[in-house]
């Protein structure tokens, strides 16, 4: 991933409150700080899932780590992707922008996925 740099104006500051999400410290942020911290843990959970480093994860192969990680309802996110991600292709395999889309959707439409990032 390309080395982020800050625009020169850092934005907004935001208060985090992040004990026990790796690479967060609590306190005020940035907002870019913030943005760039959220995407260096969803890109990492992403490369922790893609074994094989292709960048195309079988979707059951993601299920199972996200169940190992503690996911209580693999059935929901099962149906969140077959209804909103893998609609198009029907390959069963999802890529990174995908996974963004996924974890997006998750949090709109199931609600908290704090077992899934949380390092606890």
């Amino acid at each position: 991933m390309p080395k982020q740099v800050a625009p020169e104006s850092s934005g907004p500051i935001v208060e985090v409150q992040a004990e026990g999400y790796d690479g967060f410290a609590d306190g005020p942020m940035t907002l870019f700080d913030c943005l760039a911290t959220v995407f260096g843990l969803v890109e990492r959970l992403y490369k922790d899932f893609d074994q094989d480093g292709t960048g195309d994860i079988p979707f059951s192969q993601m299920l199972f780590q996200f169940k190992f990680k503690g996911l209580k309802d693999p059935g929901e996110m099962k149906r969140l992707f077959e209804r909103h991600i893998d609609e198009r292709h029907h390959n069963a395999t999802i890529r990174f922008l995908e996974f963004l889309q996924l974890i997006y959707l998750w949090r709109d439409l199931v609600g908290p996925y704090d077992v899934v990032l949380s390092d606890r």
